[in-house]
């Protein structure tokens, strides 16, 4: 009998053999051996492969914090709104850090209030600018966050209170997939932590790998089992594990590569250098090497920076060197984990910047350094900024300490200047509390202004003993370390007696709005009525208590209520005339005038105004208006009536003056042409006048427009003598024209108007003299320098005539006046002449006056500014009437000329002349005959009638362009009012002749025909 474990042993294995069953038993043992090492492997696979993703993790939160602006970031959420263009130049680095990096699922920062975290910055808010194709959720500003995770929300919060680097351990999973989170401290340029950056990293990859991990480790134990079974296969499975351990280290360095690719991606798009110190190289040296932007902020290339230490501080600012070198190698050779120091760097130009460089020490087991981690970033600008504050603090008028340690350590002249006291040294003597008497003795500083007393008013104690008010400001600052309070004091006297006195003038406003005629109103947001003055009774008829609280649509007359409200809803500051509803159902006029009114929100909280009672106004503008439309009806009614009258009278005035001349040149005896010339001399008379009185009604109603032409002023001087020289020597005058040489030849200015008032002038000066002298006298004005422009002419008319008392001079430039009613009958006239001549040179900038003495003579004299011009004018498109040609015309017999004419009497005068000129013409009587002679005949010239009954000649002309006719048309007409050449024009007519015409007029018409016509060939 045996024992009882052999019993057992026996009851387990009753068939087989001792030796299969030791077999099985050796099996069975390699098998769990197996496993079981096959599952530590696994096990410690899948803690590298966390560990490595979460140290990739935290590596780019840090990368990335150090991307956001911590200053600007502080300052937005201390002013809890958000500016568009801070929040874009904040988020727009992380934008790009995301877009560079897409297995990045989100991307935010974080701060901490009261045990809860809330988003700042999102960058799902851009997601169109990061262009992925997944669907992201964004965060607003200050919205709450929770995490996934309730069981590491303690430790997020405790992480972003206290700056700390936090990687979450587990993943969580919502409706976009599996996440795993990182925290990094965000520093503002103190260095104080101001909020944290969190990155959430898509685990689909990791999870994948770990599921591969799993199937490969069931694999396994399948292929453990064969292995026990068959222990001739045991050295074939030794080979797989060895195979599985090498691809494993393959797939770990292609990883670890990926990963460093990554990291030199990001680091490329930051714009700041990346360093890694590595003191583990063989024979204790070490190696620093460089990833980054090191060109672009140093001037070096990566392949120029220095490798070692010592090369390192050499490249130190002197002042800068000896203490960095202490820090940094007290911090390698001491326990710190990190360190951070700012040093001046020569650039490789030569000149020095101010670097921050912050980096991670990592350490053995046994606290040695084997790595160091860094970042360099340039800080030149912020330097440059605390120079500046510097400044600011020292010239600031109003007084500034720095508060350290319940003492003051810093304050400027202002400070000094407001205590009374003489020098910095007796403030900084002074205890805390005496800066602050309302504060309790056993109140620190730190614990009452640190604490959130950031902005108060207090009192300040002046050495004599007065206590002044102060609006104080404090804000806090982290200066290397050390927490520092910067105090600010605006004085508040002037202030304090403002308030005093606008307290008064309340008061007194408030009394002048009640005694105001005006009405002052305020509404609500709602449209109803929340203040009205007493003068909305005395105005409308209805009481105030019974108006205040209801809409103010009721009191608006139904036609204008529509209009009123959407104005006074519109947001802005307006006026308006419209009428209101009085007690009694009348109709009020009132004039408007309303601005919004808003909180301190900024939100519109309804509208205050005034409304003037204007009825009787209104009624007045009603009538103005009507008197106004009667007078222009009036003055339509003249220019019509006078372009009638003109047409009319020079119509026959044509066939008199025309006939005339052509019998004048007829063989007649002296006594038959004394009698034509006379006739001549009555028709020129009477023309004179007509053109007198048509252009003292374009100057009545304001339609004289002065052109601005190049024309030379000795040239219309010379033509004036001309014009008035005949009738001077027959009078035995001594007409003469004296120009200044220093007078500019060309000139820029209206010529037909200038030359018009020297006709005038001059002839009226030989006119009013018997016999003597008359000059026309021209010079440059003594007032005003050769070089300055405008130039300022100044022109004289001198005469030898009768003169002019000082009563009559006071009525020379009225209308219908001249010196006294024996001038008149004796030497004739209008009196509209010197009216017509001083309202000209008005236009063109100048005054008309007299000198003159009985019997001495008299001196008519203006001065004009004119511009100098480079080159004579150009030929218009219309030429004048009046234009002299300087052609010398030969006989153009060939020529065919067509005159549309429809009075029988002109068309004989224009046919005679023209015959006279050598020309035969076709007559045609209006406009229709016109165009069938031009359908049966080409002809060269047309002179054509504007005013011509059916069709007149603006038609004519308008319907022979459309056909294509590009004959040269001349008009020809009688109205002569202030827009017919220009109707000339823009009908197509070539030229431009006014009733009635001279054979001289056609002959010159005729020559700018053929100048054109040259030019036309030649061009």
């Amino acid at each position: 009998m045996g024992s009882s474990s052999d019993h057992t042993k026996e009851h387990l294995f009753p068939r087989i053999p001792i030796p299969v069953r030791d077999g099985i038993l050796a099996g069975l043992a390699v098998f769990v051996i197996a496993l079981s090492s096959l599952l530590l492997m696994d096990i410690e696979a899948l803690r590298q492969q966390r560990i490595t993703i979460k140290d990739s993790l935290e590596r780019t939160a840090r990368t990335a914090a150090g991307l956001v602006d911590g200053d600007a970031h502080q300052e937005m959420v201390r002013s809890g709104k958000v500016e568009p263009a801070t929040y874009e130049r904040l988020i727009a680095p992380l934008v790009k850090f995301h877009h560079r990096a897409p297995e990045i699922a989100y991307l935010y920062t974080l701060i901490e209030k009261d045990g809860q975290l809330y988003f700042v910055l999102d960058t799902a808010t851009s997601a169109k600018s990061l262009e992925f194709s997944r669907p992201m959720k964004p965060s607003g500003f200050l919205e709450p966050y929770s995490s996934f995770s309730p069981n590491e929300d303690a430790a997020e919060v405790q992480a972003v209170r206290e700056g700390l680097n936090f990687v979450s351990r587990k993943p969580f999973t919502d409706e976009y997939g599996s996440f795993l989170s990182a925290l990094a401290p965000i520093r503002d340029s103190q260095g104080k932590v101001v909020a944290s950056l969190g990155i959430d990293m898509s685990v689909a990859d990791y999870e994948s790998r770990l599921s591969d991990l799993k199937k490969t480790g069931f694999l396994s134990a399948v292929i453990s089992a064969f292995t026990g079974m068959l222990l001739g296969v045991l050295v074939w499975w030794h080979a797989r594990q060895a195979l599985r351990h090498e691809q494993g280290k393959w797939q770990a360095t292609k990883e670890k590569a990926d990963l460093e690719a990554r990291d030199r991606r990001v680091i490329q798009s930051l714009g700041q250098i990346v360093y890694r110190h590595n003191f583990a190289m063989p024979q204790g040296g070490d190696e620093i090497i460089w990833e980054g932007e090191t060109e672009a902020l140093l001037g070096y290339k990566s392949s120029e920076m220095p490798r070692k230490t010592e090369d390192w501080f050499s490249f130190l600012h002197p002042d800068d060197r000896a203490r960095e070198t202490t820090a940094f190698l007290a911090a390698i050779k001491g326990r710190a984990t990190s360190y951070e120091g700012e040093y001046r760097f020569r650039h490789a130009d030569g000149r020095y910047i101010w670097l921050l460089d912050r980096c991670l020490i990592l350490r053995d087991a046994s606290g040695s350094p084997l790595l160091v981690d860094g970042t360099l970033l340039n800080v030149t600008e912020r330097k440059v900024s605390d120079e500046r504050f510097r400044t600011v603090f020292e010239a600031s008028t109003d007084p500034h300490m720095l508060v350290a340690r319940n003492r003051v350590i810093d304050c400027n002249q202002a400070t000094i200047e407001m205590l009374g006291l003489e020098t910095k040294a007796d403030v900084l003597r002074q205890p805390l509390a005496i800066h602050w008497p309302d504060l309790d003795e056993t109140s620190s500083w730190d614990t009452t202004v640190f604490r959130g007393l950031h902005r108060f008013e207090s009192y300040k104690k002046h050495i004599s003993g007065e206590l002044i008010p102060v609006d104080v400001t404090n804000t806090h600052l982290t200066i290397s370390g050390e927490e520092i309070m910067l105090v600010v004091w605006h004085d508040l006297r002037k202030i304090k007696h403002a308030q005093r006195e606008l307290a008064f003038s309340e008061k007194k406003y408030r009394e002048l709005v009640e005694g105001l005629d005006q009405i002052v109103f305020q509404t609500n947001q709602n449209g109803h009525w929340m203040f009205l003055n007493p003068a909305w009774e005395e105005t409308t008829g209805y009481r105030i208590t019974n108006c205040l609280g209801r809409p103010i649509d009721p009191f608006i007359w139904p036609d204008d209520r529509e209009r009123v409200l959407r104005a006074w809803n519109g947001g802005k500051p307006d006026s308006a005339p419209f009428r209101i509803v009085g007690s009694t159902g009348i109709e009020i006029w009132v004039e408007a005038e309303w601005r919004p009114r808003y909180d301190s929100s900024g939100r519109q909280v309804g509208i205050s105004g005034t409304l003037t009672n204007i009825t009787a106004r209104r009624k007045t503008e009603q009538e103005i208006i009507a008197a106004k439309e009667a007078a222009e009806a009036a003055d339509r009614a003249k220019s019509e009536f006078l372009a009638v009258m003109s047409h009319e009278i020079r119509t026959p005035m044509n066939g008199v003056i025309g006939f005339a001349q052509l019998l004048g040149e007829t063989g007649l005896t002296e006594q038959q042409r004394e009698y034509v010339e006379t006739v001549k001399g009555c028709g020129d008379t009477l023309l004179r006048l007509l053109n007198d009185i048509l252009d003292f009604s374009k100057m009545e109603s304001s339609r004289v427009e002065l052109e601005q032409r190049p024309f030379s002023i000795r040239q219309c001087a010379a033509e004036v003598i001309s014009l008035n020289l005949p009738t001077a020597t027959a009078k035995e005058i001594a007409l003469s024209a004296q120009i200044d040489p220093k007078v500019p030849d060309q000139v820029l200015g209206d010529s037909t108007r200038f030359r018009q008032v020297l006709l005038n002038l001059v002839g009226n000066a030989v006119k009013f003299t018997e016999r003597g002298w008359v000059e026309l006298r021209v010079t440059l004005a003594p007032a005003a320098p050769p070089s300055e422009q405008p130039d300022h002419i100044k022109v004289e008319i001198l005469d030898s005539g009768i003169g002019i008392d000082k009563d009559a001079q006071s009525r020379l430039f009225k209308p219908f006046s001249q010196a006294d009613s024996s001038t008149t009958r004796r030497y004739g006239g209008t009196g509209l002449g010197l009216a017509i001549s001083a309202r000209v040179v008005e236009l063109m900038g100048g005054k008309l006056t007299v000198m003159s003495e009985p019997g001495h003579g008299s001196c008519f004299s203006f001065t004009l500014p004119f511009r100098q011009s480079a080159a004579p004018d150009s030929e218009s498109s219309l030429p004048p009437a009046t234009q002299e040609s300087k052609v010398e015309l030969a006989a153009h017999p060939s020529l065919k000329i067509l005159v549309a004419e429809d009075n029988a009497i002109n068309r004989k005068v224009i046919s005679r002349m023209l015959l006279s000129l050598g020309y035969s013409a076709t007559l045609v009587g209006d406009g229709f005959e016109c165009l069938e002679a031009c359908e049966r005949e080409e002809y060269d010239l047309i002179f054509m009638d504007v005013q011509m009954p059916g069709l007149d000649g603006f038609e004519t002309t308008a319907r022979l362009r459309a056909a294509g006719k590009k004959t040269w048309i001349s008009a020809l007409t009688a109205a002569a009012m202030p827009d017919d050449r220009l109707k000339c024009q823009i009908a197509g007519m070539n030229d431009y002749l006014t009733k009635p015409y001279r054979k001289a007029d056609l002959e010159a018409s005729i020559a700018r025909y053929i100048v054109a016509r040259r030019t036309k060939a030649n061009a």
